[in-house]
């Protein structure tokens, strides 16, 4: 029984290397990036380059039948060592109806045939799922028929350790050295693992390639790192609390309207600076109480840069403050629901107010 510690991606190079790659396999989960990558890696150790296009065959979403599929599975691979098959980012896939869904009738087709597929195949699926779908997906006859006759890999957010280890690859692959207390600061800068914005793999692989960009021909330097995910969303919230705590509201608001016209939804601004005004809170709370920093991390659980940059605005506000501002925080979710204020509105009101 594999180690369900060990991340998928490890999970999959090992059985590469040991060749115990299975006739189906299912690539799913959160962390995309990865879920492409193995899809790629497999198509490259198992097909010739020379004949890649006659021995792989891709079918996008919901753009295939199961007879179509089959047909594409019973061919025989012509200098490769196997023919492979790929079913691309399958859309709800589990439940089999409706629009964007493949029918149930090709679902129930198709697993029935992966109880007897050709040695010489090999059939991938990959698929995003929501939560509804991990619920749905274990009562169906495809899926049930994957585990049983292939391999399931789940790709979820790396950890720490892994993190670092795709940090390092990234940039030696670039041609890059960089200090491992960069590759910690790029982390906890980035905002990978924060569940209060949307920021993956691709994500950092961008920010990645732009400090490589920025650092041209030197060493990578802290000024690299700092000035290219100068504009995350992360980043940009915590310059608006900088902004605010220091009186600066005409500097904050601006930088709200920047936030905004980049794209970036006012619920979600809205959410992280809820967010970050708890922490700024029960931190400065324990504070009061003598824990030291250290102690603040361990029970927040927050990066030490996310924390740093919260305790610093919060010293510029009383304790009694900063509860008034968290309720009148919370309060924007009520406004917009009730109708009185749009989103953006409130923030702007919010912003003048604190």
């Amino acid at each position: 029984m594999a180690d369900m510690k060990t991340h998928a991606f490890v999970r999959i190079e090992a059985d590469i290397k040991k060749d115990k790659i299975a006739h189906v396999v299912l690539l799913h989960g959160q962390e995309q990036f990865l879920v492409q990558w193995a899809r790629d890696r497999l198509a490259d150790v198992y097909t010739n380059e020379a004949v890649r296009t006659l021995d792989l065959t891709v079918f996008e979403e919901d753009q295939w039948t199961a007879p179509q599929v089959i047909e594409a599975c019973e061919t025989m691979p012509l200098f490769s060592a196997r023919k492979v098959v790929v079913i691309n980012g399958l859309a709800n896939v589990w439940k089999a109806a409706g629009k964007g869904c493949v029918s149930k009738e090709d679902a129930d087709k198709l697993a029935s045939y992966l109880a007897d597929l050709p040695e010489t195949l090999l059939l991938i699926i990959t698929t995003q799922e929501s939560e509804d779908d991990r619920k749905d997906r274990s009562r169906t006859a495809l899926y049930k028929a994957i585990a049983a006759n292939g391999t399931v890999y789940d790709f979820t957010p790396l950890g720490r350790s892994d993190l670092s280890k795709f940090v390092r690859k990234r940039f030696h692959t670039a041609g890059k050295d960089i200090h491992p207390h960069l590759v910690d600061r790029l982390i906890e800068q980035s905002g990978y693992n924060n569940k209060d914005i949307a920021y993956s793999l691709f994500d950092l692989e961008n920010d990645i390639r732009k400090i490589v960009f920025h650092a041209g021909l030197q060493e990578v330097s802290q000024e690299d790192i700092d000035l290219c995910l100068s504009d995350t969303l992360e980043q940009g919230v915590f310059k608006l609390l900088d902004a605010v705590s220091a009186n600066r509201k005409g500097d904050a608001l601006s930088l709200l309207h920047q936030l905004i016209a980049g794209g970036v939804k006012p619920m979600r601004i809205q959410s992280m600076l809820t967010g970050q005004l708890e922490i700024m809170l029960c931190g400065q709370e324990m504070r009061a109480e003598g824990a030291g920093m250290d102690a603040i991390q361990k029970r927040l659980r927050v990066n030490e840069y996310r924390l740093k940059k919260a305790m610093r605005a919060a010293g510029r506000y009383e304790i009694d403050e900063l509860r008034r501002i968290l309720c009148s925080a919370y309060a924007i979710e009520s406004d917009i629901k009730s109708g009185r204020l749009s989103m953006e509105m409130a923030l702007e009101m919010f912003i003048a107010e604190m």
